[in-house]
């Protein structure tokens, strides 16, 4: 159970770095993307951790976990590409959207595997 709670405290932390490292790189500060993208892969495997875990009790939850992280890098990479001539906006909202849904999964899964 110890593990369940350092990747669910793994997935809080690396989003909330990744959030404000976006949200300081949207708004002009001299930060690395990359540094945003380091913590957004710590909290997409910490994620697919948990749901390798909760697999065996909730399959629907685990794959739909699986999925919606999946969602999230496509949607920031999206975004650098400029394939959203016109309504980029959408993308920049959609992406913190997705991720923050991505820690409502887990926070689900985390509840799945810990003892009430």
């Amino acid at each position: 159970m110890r593990s369940v709670t350092l990747l669910r405290h793994t997935v809080r932390f690396g989003a909330v770095g990744a959030l404000l490292l976006g949200i300081s790189y949207r708004l002009g500060a001299p930060i690395p993307i990359h540094a945003h993208m380091a913590f957004g892969s710590i909290t997409l495997i910490a994620l697919w951790l948990l749901a390798g875990k909760t697999l065996r009790r909730d399959p629907v939850l685990a794959v739909t976990v699986a999925l919606t992280s999946l969602i999230i890098p496509a949607l920031g990479l999206s975004q650098m590409s400029g394939s959203w001539s016109g309504i980029s906006w959408l993308a920049e909202l959609a992406h913190p959207l997705a991720a923050l849904a991505g820690v409502a999964l887990a926070e689900g899964l985390a509840k799945r595997l810990l003892p009430a």
